[in-house]
């Protein structure tokens, strides 16, 4: 069962380009009724998904993305993840698996970009477990910054790219402060 967390608990991870330190005023705040959520982008997000096969069945993976074209921005990507977890076998109730889940998540995520895992700590978003991660990636030249929630079957995954030393910015700070769960 453990080794099926590992595989199932990270969602790929979006390419990467480089920026620099331009606080950004006018941001597009996204919300998605659909999946529950909502989140303050730079600008109007890219909706993308996609299905994943697995071990317990096909994951629909559901992204909002924003990739910034602009070399001065303090980060290229700005990435929210959904994925729904059939809720006999991924459940933020299920006290016993939430660390292997989580655990599988951060393992997964620096293992899939060929990264070093650099700072983890343990959070919470209204009692729901979770994770926030930087990952050293393209041989120190970025790090990605992620934050990982588990709520009830629902992995939330927030994700900035940025330059190496960079990922505490004030634009990855408010793209992953605003982010809250909607009533559906």
């Amino acid at each position: 069962m453990k080794n099926k967390l590992l595989k199932l608990s990270f969602i790929p991870v979006i390419a990467l380009l480089f920026m620099s330190f331009v606080i950004q005023e006018d941001w597009f705040h996204y919300t998605s009724e659909k999946f529950g959520y909502e989140v303050d982008f730079p600008q109007k997000p890219l909706e993308q998904n996609t299905t994943l096969n697995t071990e317990i069945g096909p994951l629909e993976m559901n992204y909002s993305m924003v990739q910034e074209t602009d070399l001065n921005a303090d980060n290229m990507v700005y990435m929210v993840n959904y994925t729904v977890y059939p809720s006999d076998k991924i459940s933020s109730d299920n006290k016993e698996m939430i660390d292997g889940f989580l655990r599988g998540a951060v393992d997964g995520a620096v293992r899939n970009v060929g990264g070093k895992l650099l700072t983890e700590k343990e959070l919470s978003y209204k009692g729901y477990p979770g994770r926030e991660i930087t990952i050293d990636f393209q041989n120190g030249t970025a790090v990605i910054r992620m934050r990982v929630y588990l709520v009830n079957n629902v992995n939330y995954i927030l994700q900035t790219i940025s330059k190496a030393g960079k990922a505490d910015n004030p634009n990855a700070n408010k793209f992953m402060n605003s982010f809250e769960l909607i009533e559906k």
